[in-house]
């Protein structure tokens, strides 16, 4: 059973699992299209996304861990962000047919979730960790797409390195060592296909991410 610790005690929940969908209809889809030539935006939104979501086929483990850890759990679907913040929606059908271009040649690529690890600050965030070969693709990936949108690179660490990550929740530093070992001790290895990455858009910060285009790898 997953646990959640607070300062004074850690308490064992028993919750009613909740399962977002993270996907529903836009009514007004020409909010996409409203910026034809991409050369005329130099802003982000942090009401979009690009990143790389894993098939929902391993969802379970994942939010079981989430809806307990994570408060962005009934916001954010699993992902690995590539750029946050991303573009304006207004942005996204021309970014979509660039994104597709430019990723033609890129090989789809396999990603075992193997470890969980954490960034150790205010409030520890405790993430999936990818195998070797993966990190690798997935920082060439995210450099060939922050080329394209250089005013969204932004989530580097402070040595100005990319560091893959699906969140998994958030802790305080004085039990980060007791929780993730915990965590360890649950996790079982899981091996995903990363054949496409997703352009997601919210319409403000209460209501979920939704996709909007998918970008396929290797397709020319």
């Amino acid at each position: 059973m997953l646990q959640k610790q607070t300062t004074k005690a850690k308490k064992v929940l028993t919750l009613e699992k909740i399962r977002p969908t993270y996907q529903y209809e836009i009514p007004d889809r020409s909010i996409f299209s409203t910026v034809s030539d991409l050369q005329t935006n130099t802003r982000f939104a942090r009401h979009t996304a690009l990143c790389y979501i894993p098939p929902t086929s391993i969802w379970e483990p994942i939010q079981e861990i989430r809806q307990v850890m994570d408060k962005g759990f009934t916001r954010w679907p699993p992902h690995i962000n590539l750029l946050f913040p991303f573009i304006p929606e207004g942005c996204f059908d021309a970014a979509a047919t660039l994104l597709k271009k430019e990723l033609a040649n890129f090989e789809p690529f396999e990603c075992t979730f193997h470890d969980i690890n954490c960034f150790r600050k205010g409030s520890s965030v405790l993430w999936l960790d990818q195998d070797e070969h993966a990190v690798k693709q997935v920082v060439e990936l995210q450099k060939r797409v922050a080329a394209l949108f250089p005013y969204c690179d932004e989530k580097k660490n402070e040595k100005g390195e990319f560091i893959p990550h699906l969140t998994i929740g958030y802790t305080s530093q004085n039990i980060v060592d007791k929780t993730m070992s915990e965590l360890k001790q649950q996790w079982k290895s899981v091996t995903v296909p990363v054949g496409e990455i997703c352009m997601i858009f919210r319409p403000d910060v209460d209501t979920s991410f939704t996709t909007i285009h998918k970008i396929p790898l290797g397709k020319e």
